[in-house]
């Protein structure tokens, strides 16, 4: 089974080697992985290049969904995912995700659980999303993270690429067409890390309540709110802050 990973970056020389490192320690299965740097005014490119069989595009873009729209044009396995270019993934996770989709013909999208660790790389929490349920996912009280969210390619082949003029919600919305369409399913096991840290434009607690809006707008456009939705959105946005500071949260 092949896998294809997209690798989004823009002066991302401070953690983009860890990111590269983490998909060059998987076994078993054949790998493309393609970095999309929009023209990094830094060192990324030159680390980029260090490594062997990495696709690099290296151009101005207009935002990281343009630039993940790029490499998974350009993508040509069975299994498509993208690592943003502070994030990990864990040994065996590909092996994990590949035996799982072998074995579930129908499931298109799957997500595992995933770890927080802060800039330095240490754990700060292992965090065990639910199983997926629609009232969850409609009121944003779960949505996967990127380090543990694979698809299978045809879900691009059918449903279109990410949203270009979303600024932060772009994977959002593109779970929502596929929960609408296709069976997910979560793989209950450790497949990757998330970095805390306050350069990442969604954890930068200035942009709170852009990302907040953006994510109700999202989820509002495929599941339409009553009053109630909304308060109940409202709640589960105000946890998951919350929870955002508590060691090993188990979600």
């Amino acid at each position: 089974m092949k896998f294809s990973i997209v690798t989004p970056s823009y002066n991302s020389e401070k953690y983009i080697s860890d990111t590269i490192e983490s998909i060059k320690a998987q076994s078993g299965q054949d790998v493309e992985h393609i970095v999309v740097d929009g023209a990094s005014d830094d060192d990324t490119v030159n680390i980029v290049n260090k490594y062997d069989g990495i696709t690099l595009i290296s151009e101005p873009d207009n935002g990281q969904s343009d630039a993940i729209n790029k490499g998974l044009m350009k993508a040509s396995g069975d299994v498509v995912a993208w690592q943003n270019a502070d994030d990990i993934y864990f040994p065996g996770c590909f092996d994990r995700v590949a035996e799982f989709l072998k074995s579930n013909n129908d499931v298109k999208m799957v997500y595992g659980y995933y770890q927080r660790i802060d800039p330095q790389g240490k754990k700060l929490a292992d965090v065990h999303p639910p199983s997926y349920k629609k009232w969850r996912f409609k009121y944003g009280r779960f949505y996967p993270v990127q380090p543990s969210v694979f698809f299978r390619k045809e879900v691009f082949e059918e449903l279109g690429y990410l949203d270009e003029t979303l600024h932060y919600c772009m994977d959002i919305d593109l779970y929502c067409r596929i929960v609408l369409k296709y069976k997910i399913a979560r793989i209950p096991h450790l497949l990757g890390a998330f970095r805390v840290h306050d350069e990442s434009k969604t954890q930068n607690k200035e942009n709170y309540n852009e990302v907040k809006e953006e994510l109700f707008n999202v989820l509002n456009r495929y599941f339409t709110y009553s009053s109630i939705g909304k308060i109940l959105f409202e709640i589960f946005q105000a946890r998951a802050r919350l929870g955002s500071y508590v060691k090993d949260e188990i979600l």
